[in-house]
């Protein structure tokens, strides 16, 4: 069932070049989980935030890891390791300046699908 809801997100997405992605807002609120390949970990210089950006092809997604929940990583640094794997994110779907978001706050929400 959460397969169905992802790509039926994922279909509902609408991408055109130069222009972001629209989401269906029902999804707002809807515990799901996304995957993708990482095309990008940053972090904003202010908050510390961590952003684990999707390539937009796979996924308009974003996974956000706030600075105070960094610490809950002992396994690894998430700016170094998730950068071009393959991962399945899974959590509460909100949206941030239009784009969707799914903050994580364990690495138990994080499922490398690379071998």
């Amino acid at each position: 069932m959460k397969k169905l809801l992802v790509i039926a997100l994922l279909l509902s997405a609408t991408l055109v070049k130069g222009q972001q992605a629209t989401v269906d807002t029902s999804m707002v609120g809807k515990n799901l989980t996304v995957c993708g390949f990482v095309d990008n970990v940053g972090q904003s210089k202010s908050s510390k935030i961590t952003f684990i950006n999707f390539d937009e092809k796979d996924s308009p997604y974003t996974g956000v890891i706030y600075a105070k929940d960094t610490v809950n990583f002992t396994e690894y640094k998430p700016m170094e390791f998730l950068k071009g794997k393959n991962i399945c994110i899974s959590g509460v779907v909100s949206i941030y300046k239009g784009k969707p978001q799914i903050v994580v706050s364990s690495p138990k929400q994080i499922k490398i699908q690379d071998k």
